[in-house]
């Protein structure tokens, strides 16, 4: 990701990159969204705990930052929205799983995150 990008573009760069890596990679898509797999291994869930603590705290600079520069809107805290943009997140995915990974999820993602940016901006 461009770090000279303004924080709309590295929003949509980010889930763009996102998007694209699960559409090339679906079988991750049944990791991640599996909670049966946390329930089974400590491994796992100390696995999948660190991504999202990782996703986390890249999101959260991403948002404040873009909150910091009065982009996106400060009326709700950046830990929020972050919670708010992963479960947006996670939805489209398990949406795409469970239709048999049929829609372009690079299409359908890229417009449910504008739709989040429409919310979010100032």
């Amino acid at each position: 990701m461009n770090t000279k990008q303004l924080p709309e573009e590295k929003f949509k760069s980010l889930f763009k990159s996102q998007f694209s890596y699960f559409k090339q990679n679906p079988c991750f898509i049944n990791i991640v969204l599996s909670d049966g797999l946390i329930d089974n291994s400590d491994e796992v869930k100390n696995a999948i705990q660190q991504l999202l603590q990782t996703n986390f705290i890249r999101f959260n600079s991403l948002i404040k930052g873009g909150q910091e520069t009065g982009v996106f809107r400060t009326v709700i805290a950046s830990e929020e929205l972050v919670h708010i943009v992963m479960g947006t997140f996670r939805l489209q995915m398990l949406k795409w799983k469970l239709a048999s990974f049929e829609f372009d999820v690079e299409v359908q993602g890229q417009k449910t995150m504008n739709s989040i940016l429409a919310l979010i901006k100032v």
